[in-house]
């Protein structure tokens, strides 16, 4: 640590030393420079950024979507990929969509939720119960803590 000098004679100071004079702060006054090699530094810094780990996402939401009337078979390969995504970590959000006259009839998607609900009670919670969003039902699940 030199103290307060003249911008020259720490220009000079540094060319002697084969280094570089860098501007820290503007603001303060007078303004903090430091007398470092640049390009080391700039090393360093992009070194220790690869270094740390990478930020976690944020919890994911998949989407399922199911018709009123699906059948078993297609449920089974549904409830699959509900599965997978809940092992994942993900959240999911399991949708009903009703066509045409379909939703005159929404009664008919809350125990299809519940089937889902409970055929996945092992591995996922609900997060949010089964309400009407438009044309559809939706209920969120999340994964089930292991303790």
């Amino acid at each position: 640590m030199l103290g307060v000098l003249d911008t020259a004679k720490a220009r000079v100071l540094a060319a002697e030393s084969s280094l570089d004079l860098v501007e820290i702060s503007t603001e303060s006054d007078p303004p903090v420079a430091k007398i470092l090699n640049h390009q080391k530094w700039l090393f360093q810094q992009k070194k220790a950024h690869a270094a740390k780990p990478p930020r976690e996402k944020g919890a994911r939401i998949q989407d399922v979507r199911m018709r009123a009337g699906i059948s078993d078979t297609d449920y089974e390969v549904k409830a699959a990929s509900v599965r997978r995504f809940l092992a994942e970590g993900s959240k999911v959000k399991v949708a009903v969509k009703f066509r045409s006259h379909e939703d005159a009839t929404p009664e008919i998607a809350d125990p299809l939720l519940k089937k889902v609900a409970a055929d996945l009670s092992d591995i996922a919670v609900i997060e949010s119960d089964p309400k009407p969003r438009g044309r559809s039902f939706v209920m969120t699940l999340a994964p089930a803590k292991s303790a």
